[in-house]
This record gives C-alpha cells, structure tokens and sequence, in this order.
C-alpha cells in the first residue's frame, strides 16, 4: 500500500493542531494563538507562536515515483519529493497574583514557572512518545525562563520556551501522462 501524501503546508497545519491540542491536555489549560490574546482571559492560561514553520535541513530529499490511475481512467506517474524539515514553536504560560474561587491566594509567578516547567517535561517524556506515533519528533527543548512583562496597566507573569520538532513533509508533487509502451517487432533479415 502506498504511503499517504500528506503535503508540507497541510502537515504544518496538522502538527501545530496536535501539539497544541495535546500540550493543553497534558497542561489542563487552554492554550491560544499569541496573536490572538484575549485581554479578559481568566489565568492561567498558555499562548504558543510558531517562530519557523520550515527550516530546511539540508538534505536532498527523498524522490519517488507511483502510478496512479486518474478519475479518467488514464495512467498518471506522479513524482514525489519528501524531506523532514524542523518547525520551531514557542510557548508561553501566564498566570496573574490573585484569589483563587475557594478564597486562597495564588502566587502567579509560581503558578506560570510551574506550567511552563510542566509543559516542558510533557515535550521531553510523555509528549515526546505521544508526537513520535504521530510523525513528529521532539528534537530540542530550550531553557524555560521569564517573559513577564506589563500588558495594559497589570504585571502579567509570564513563563516559557521553545520547542523544534522534525515532519515529513511532501514539498513538491505533480502529475503527468505516463507514455504509453508500445511493443516493437523487430525482423530478422
């Protein structure tokens, strides 16, 4: 059975929803797009970014060639490129100093280091196994370290780093006619 091709900008799209849907699990916050904050979201929460969505590595790819047979009944040779670039993501975890609904005080420079460290464990242990069985690997997990800053008129405390993972992306794919073979007698003379 033929591998299924999965293009580069569709498994781009398709890695950052896994990622993201299964870090927030493992975190037990929602996590958003940065660029997409919402200014009355109750902490904690997390936001990522993808900081490069395709980082060649240098190789050359893997090139291969199958026949596929058209809706129109016709033979088609369709030529495929596959390599495995590296996608960096970066995500930040934010909590606020507050009351917390049953009355105790939350710390939110505690609470945002301790999702953020949470988080990068998940990419080094659990979620680098849960990701392998999706086509994605964990390469590198930096530092986790301070974004904390003053958004509005609130010190917001924020915590985070940033993770690469490697894909298998189908970069180039077209079809075209095969030619049709034709036998030849040859005559002894």
């Amino acid at each position: 059975m033929a591998d299924e091709v999965i293009l580069m900008e569709d498994m781009i799209i398709r890695a950052r929803n896994i990622i993201v849907s299964r870090l927030a699990a493992a975190t037990g916050v929602p996590i958003r797009l940065s660029d997409e904050q919402d200014p009355d979201a109750e902490p904690p929460y997390g936001y990522y970014s993808i900081v490069t969505p395709y980082a060649p590595t240098g190789e050359l790819g893997s090139y291969t060639q199958r026949t596929e047979v058209g809706p129109d009944g016709q033979k088609y040779i369709e030529d495929i490129r596959s390599e495995h670039p590296e996608m960096a993501l970066s995500f930040s975890f934010c909590s606020a100093n507050r009351q917390a609904p049953g009355g105790e005080q939350v710390n939110g420079e505690t609470e945002a280091m301790s999702l953020a460290m949470k988080a990068a464990a998940w990419f080094l242990h659990e979620g680098r196994t849960d990701l392998s069985f999706e086509g994605l690997v964990v390469l590198r997990v930096s530092n986790c370290s301070s974004r904390s800053g003053i958004v509005g008129d609130v010190y917001v405390r924020r915590w985070g780093f940033d993770v690469t993972v490697r894909y298998k992306a189908m970069t180039v794919r077209y079809e075209r006619i095969a030619e049709s073979v034709r036998v030849i007698q040859i005559k002894e003379e």
